[in-house]
């Protein structure tokens, strides 16, 4: 048996692929790695941006990112 790529529970067999997601590990592991690093980049940028804009000003424009992103993937 090979172990789920979700819940690491080695007595679930799946056929080379995450459950659910229709993609193989190599494919599952490439998006986590995509978003890793660009998530990565994004918190220095953001942090320049702080220190630009102010603390009022930041939380304002990444709060209604997070929104927006929220509304557009929920």
């Amino acid at each position: 048996t090979k172990t789920n790529c979700t819940t690491g529970n080695s007595s679930q067999t799946f056929n080379g692929s995450c459950d659910g997601l229709g993609m193989t590990d190599a494919e599952y592991n490439l998006l986590y790695a995509i978003y890793a690093w660009t998530n990565a980049v994004v918190v220095i940028a953001a942090g320049f941006l702080i220190d630009k804009l102010g603390n009022r000003v930041g939380v304002f424009i990444f709060s209604s990112l997070c929104l927006l992103g929220s509304s557009t993937f929920a």
